[in-house]
């Protein structure tokens, strides 16, 4: 995560270097954002654990105060686009998921963001990490009082890993929706709206 942020902002960096629990999330959906917010602030105050949420969605919830979250929007679409730069040129490089964990985990962001569902990854250091889908993580989180006692034992992550394992399933969608990128001859189309060019963007998508 150190490399993601930096130069982005000094404030996470400066969470990492604390050695403090980082929980960054996203999702379209404001009321899953607000709900996933305060019932994380919940979670933490009964755990007595020492965490910083951000926000770092496409959306706007800069007016509801839930936790922090990047001013000025240039830093969201640098962060989004810092990954996606590093995904390309991991994919040149002949890199994969199964060879390179950090094209793992930068893959696995990029599909969290590519879903219409929210999102959140939790980290400590360089090492711990949890990431889910929001309806999961928020329905984990709405249980904590079923593996709190986890907390102490297992440690906050681990915990979070083992209530989500519960909820694993065979069943899933997985979107990754990258600008720009084509694989062969491409023709221009225009908006049938307003007559302006579409943007390209390429899907890999995975249902079952």
């Amino acid at each position: 995560m150190e490399f993601i942020v930096n130069g982005i902002d000094p404030t996470v960096l400066e969470w990492i270097r604390d050695d403090k629990f980082v929980c960054l999330y996203g999702g379209e959906d404001i009321d899953w954002v607000r709900k996933f917010a305060t019932t994380m602030q919940h979670v933490v105050q009964e755990s007595k654990i020492n965490l910083e949420m951000l926000y770092v969605g496409k959306s706007n919830p800069k007016e509801q105060r839930l936790s922090h979250c990047w001013q000025d929007p240039m830093s969201i679409w640098f962060f989004w686009d810092r990954l996606e730069s590093m995904w390309y040129s991991k994919l040149q490089h002949s890199h994969t998921i199964n060879n390179d964990p950090m094209m793992r985990e930068i893959t696995t962001m990029l599909t969290l963001d590519g879903s219409n569902d929210g999102w959140a990854i939790l980290t400590k250091g360089s090492g711990e990490m949890v990431k889910a889908h929001g309806s999961k993580m928020l329905e984990v989180l709405a249980e904590f009082n079923e593996w709190k006692t986890n907390v102490e034992q297992q440690g906050f992550v681990q915990a979070i890993v083992r209530a989500l394992d519960s909820y694993s399933s065979p069943e899933h969608c997985s979107c990754l929706v990258l600008p720009g990128m084509t694989l062969g001859k491409t023709h221009e189309l225009s908006c049938t709206e307003c007559g302006r060019p579409m943007e390209l963007y390429t899907l890999y998508r995975c249902c079952t």
